[in-house]
């Protein structure tokens, strides 16, 4: 029988491999379906939570969920495909705010409608109660982590 720290190993190992597996599941769909990235994706999702659908560089690269090493260029190719607009922020001139466009919200709610209905149907074994109980048991663990 496995001790605690065999058992923590295994649990953290399977946590990782579902998590990448979804990922790379979401990314693949969201390329075949809309032609975006998850990490695209993940930039209109962060904007479309805020007032005003903008906020700082900073603030945005923090926020988001999928690591991104240039989010320069991420920036870039999404303003360059309309899907955001860059200006210098007022308050702070040596920053940029980033603002999704009218395309790029449109483009982001179709994508989370498909994103919904993808995860909900990686999630159909579970019932709602085991879903409620593996949630609570993950958020135990999420404090340690910060």
């Amino acid at each position: 029988m496995a001790n605690r720290e065999e058992l923590s190993l295994r649990l953290w190992i399977q946590i990782v491999r579902i998590a990448n597996g979804l990922q790379k599941d979401v990314d693949r769909r969201l390329r075949k379906e809309f032609g975006q990235s998850l990490a695209r994706f993940d930039v209109l999702s962060q904007l479309d939570r805020v007032d005003g659908h903008e906020m700082p560089v900073g603030q945005l690269s923090a926020s988001l969920l999928t690591p991104n090493n240039n989010i320069t260029r991420l920036l870039d190719r999404m303003e360059r495909d309309g899907l955001l607009t860059r200006a210098l922020n007022e308050s702070d001139r040596r920053s940029f705010r980033v603002c999704a466009t009218a395309e790029g919200l449109r483009t982001f709610r179709a994508m989370a409608d498909e994103n919904r209905d993808w995860i909900a149907r990686a999630f159909e074994g579970l019932g709602a109660e085991r879903m409620r109980a593996l949630s609570g048991a993950l958020r135990d663990v999420e404090p340690d982590l910060h």
